[in-house]
Order: C-alpha cells, then sequence, then structure tokens
C-alpha cells in the first residue's frame, strides 16, 4: 500500500518536472520584451518589476493547462470528461466527478455559470461531483452548481490523505529549484538584451540625426551666398527650418 502511495507521489513529481521544463522552453523561445504591460502597472511598479511580471503570467496561463495531472494519479480507473470538467475516477471505490482550478480565485461570473450548468450532467450519478483547488488560500467549502467547491488543503486531503498539501508545496519547492537558476539565466539574459537594444536604437537614431543638421547648416551658408534673385527662396528656407 506504501509503495502504491510513493509511486502516485512519484507521477505527480514527473509531472511538475515536465511542467517546470515546459515553462523554461517557453521563456527561451518566446520575445518576452516585446510584450508591453499594462501601463497602469508599470507606472507604479516600474519597466524592470513590469518585465518580471510578464514572467508570472506565463506560468499561470500553462498551470491551468497542468493543474488536473497532479491530481490524476490519485485516481483510479480514470477517464476524460467534457469541458470544463476535467476526468472522473475513483478514490478507495468512491466515483468523483472532477474538476480542477489553479487557485482560490478561479472563477469569474460566466465561468461559474458554466460549471454550474455543466455540474447538472451528473447530479443523477452515484458520485461527488467536485472541484478540487491546486493550491491557495483556505475557505470553506462552496456550492457551485451541483458540485462542491473544496479548498487546497481539503481537495489535496481527498485525494491523498491528511498533511498532502504540505507534501505537495514541499514537492514544488523541490522541483522549482532544479529549475530556478536556468530560468533566471534566461530572464537576465533577455533583460540585457532588450536594455542593449533599446540603447543601440538610441544611439542610431542620435547619430542619424546629426548630419542632418550640418547639412541643414551647409545649406543656409550656401543659400546666403547665391544671387539677389535666390534671396526669396533664401528667406522661405530659412523661415521653415525656424518654425
Amino acid at each position: 500500500m506504501q509503495q502504491q502511495i510513493n509511486d502516485r507521489w512519484k507521477r505527480v513529481e514527473a509531472a511538475l518536472d515536465d511542467f517546470y521544463r515546459h515553462v523554461l522552453d517557453i521563456l527561451v523561445s518566446s520575445r518576452l520584451e516585446q510584450k508591453d504591460s499594462n501601463i497602469f502597472y508599470q507606472a507604479v511598479v516600474g519597466k524592470k518589476v513590469a518585465f518580471y511580471s510578464r514572467i508570472e503570467r506565463v506560468i499561470v496561463t500553462e498551470l491551468g493547462t497542468y493543474a488536473p495531472m497532479f491530481f490524476r494519479p490519485f485516481f483510479d480507473n480514470v477517464s476524460d470528461l467534457n469541458p470544463p470538467f476535467d476526468f472522473k475516477g475513483y478514490i478507495n471505490g468512491k466515483l468523483y466527478y472532477v474538476k480542477v482550478v489553479a487557485g482560490d480565485r478561479a472563477f469569474n461570473s460566466s465561468v461559474k455559470r458554466t460549471v454550474e450548468d455543466a455540474s447538472r450532467d451528473f447530479r443523477e450519478g452515484s458520485g461527488n461531483i467536485v472541484i478540487l483547488t491546486l493550491q491557495g488560500k483556505r475557505f470553506d467549502p462552496v456550492k457551485v452548481g451541483f458540485a462542491t467547491w473544496y479548498d487546497a488543503e481539503a481537495s489535496w486531503r481527498i485525494v491523498a490523505g491528511p498533511n498532502s498539501y504540505s507534501v505537495f508545496r514541499n514537492m514544488v519547492y523541490n522541483v522549482a529549484n532544479r529549475y530556478r537558476e536556468k530560468i533566471w539565466n534566461v530572464i537576465q539574459k533577455k533583460k540585457d538584451t532588450y536594455t542593449n537594444r533599446r540603447a543601440y536604437s538610441s544611439s542610431s537614431s542620435h547619430s542619424s540625426s546629426s548630419p542632418r543638421s550640418s547639412n541643414s547648416s551647409s545649406s543656409s551658408s550656401s543659400s546666403g551666398k547665391s544671387s539677389s534673385s535666390s534671396n526669396s527662396s533664401s528667406s522661405n528656407s530659412s523661415s521653415m527650418f525656424g518654425r
């Protein structure tokens, strides 16, 4: 029995490793420096912090896809369900219809209505209709249609027993440690590239404007030496540059 539990946790660890590897691949291949942040956020926290906030958005977005994979190993006879629910399976002989959310602020009103409507499809069955939360703050169970939404601590207790949320949290940090330095190196490299590109662009703009200024001065001097018949044209040029 204990060996079976250990094997399930190893599958969770493998899913975590795959998740962080996937995030790293996205960060390496994407042009994060070109994705402007909300100017209201950037105006308060600064460009540097806004740059790092885009890394968080990558993680949050990808976690929405990966979240069900961390709970699935603890269910038997698992089969997929139509969205917005993820799968159904058994724990200790009890059937569960499962939707997994990444955190405690998962539902806006539109998504909540969709889940409420979908939960009706399972109300005639003998199984438990549940919404499990991967991580986040504690809250009391909430009814969403015919489903019961549990916080992270309760969700992990349902699938893996007492203190399992702590086990999961520790595993997240341990696996993340394998990728932390790699991810920070990617972030630093992209930030340096972005800074150097902006510095080069500014330098090029400054150098390209200098010849035009010199040419204008030369043109003005030449106009001053021309015959009286061209004085009118020279005067018009001087007034144009003066605007």
